[in-house]
């Protein structure tokens, strides 16, 4: 890869970066407003929290059973790990 090709994935991923930044902002800034402007009692907080966490359980799955065959990792599946070997011939 020469250098050319380096510089302009790193500016696409420098801007991906910046706009993804800029959305999440803007996002905050309209719940931080409509939070300010909505007086929740406490029950409604706390619904509210665990509706935010049964969707993102809810993505999560989803987003799990909808990956390709070849991603999904197997349970049975773990990383070889070669066995630890005395150093410089210290063998019994």
């Amino acid at each position: 890869m020469n250098f050319p090709d380096a510089l302009k994935k790193f500016s696409i991923g420098y801007l991906k970066l910046v706009i993804t930044l800029a959305v999440f902002c803007a996002v905050m800034q309209v719940i931080a407003a409509w939070w300010h402007n909505v007086h929740l009692s406490l029950m409604e907080i706390v619904l509210l929290l665990f509706a935010a966490l049964g969707m993102s359980v809810v993505a999560y799955v989803h987003r799990q059973r909808n990956r390709k065959p070849q991603e999904r990792r197997d349970a049975h599946k773990s990383a070889e790990r070669t066995p630890l070997m005395p150093r410089y011939g210290d063998h019994q």
